[in-house]
């Protein structure tokens, strides 16, 4: 399984990977935006996320926003 933790907290970030590690392969960010970026890297690469965990307070762009995002994105790829 692969999974994309967006927290902003380094100590709930850390919690959350080393938690999820035992599921599969996981990426971490730190915003909203590097969480967008790094999923629509996996959609280039036809490897797309199976769980995402999204902080809803996060600079720069919130979770909330970022599953919007998201969400758009996969309906233009036919996801």
């Amino acid at each position: 399984m692969k999974i994309l933790i967006a927290e902003d907290d380094r100590i709930s970030r850390n919690f959350l990977q080393k938690f999820m590690q035992e599921y599969g392969e996981v990426d971490v960010a730190v915003d909203g935006m590097e969480a967008v970026d790094l999923y629509m890297d996996s959609i280039k690469n036809n490897s797309p996320y199976d769980l995402l965990c999204l902080d809803i307070m996060m600079p720069k762009v919130d979770g909330l926003k970022v599953l919007k995002v998201i969400r758009q994105l996969e309906r233009q790829k036919n996801v």
